[in-house]
């Protein structure tokens, strides 16, 4: 998004995704997920009248707002065990890691992992 009055740069947001789906038998699948996202910001003015940099009231006083950039890379990764119909078994795993050039892949900084299982039994009387 490019600001009206002077054409300059006000957002940027692109994301990649790419998904990799292979069932390795009938009861067993697995599923991996890869997602880049990239976020860039301007700092915020008034573009319609002043041009004079958007404040905003906070506890700790006014501040002006700042440029922003943020490059998110996320990962997961499931594994599905259905051995009869009715019975299911889900593991998988989720990070997400913080890039500090765009689509760099050089310097990823792990900022959060998930674990999770799923059982499943359906009974039947």
């Amino acid at each position: 998004m490019n600001r009206r009055t002077d054409g300059t740069l006000v957002n940027v947001g692109r994301v990649a995704r790419a998904k990799l789906e292979y069932q390795l038998s009938r009861p067993l699948f697995i599923r991996l997920v890869g997602q880049y996202i990239q976020d860039q910001t301007d700092s915020l003015r008034d573009d319609s009248r002043t041009n004079a940099p958007i404040l905003i009231a906070g506890s700790s006083g006014i501040s002006r707002t700042v440029p922003t950039a943020n490059n998110l890379f996320h990962v997961d990764a499931l594994l599905s065990y259905q051995p009869t119909p009715g019975t299911v078994v889900f593991a998988g795993y989720g990070s997400d890691m913080l890039d500090e050039e765009a689509f760099g892949f050089r310097s990823l900084t792990r900022t959060n992992d998930a674990v999770f299982v799923k059982f499943s039994y359906l009974f039947r009387l």
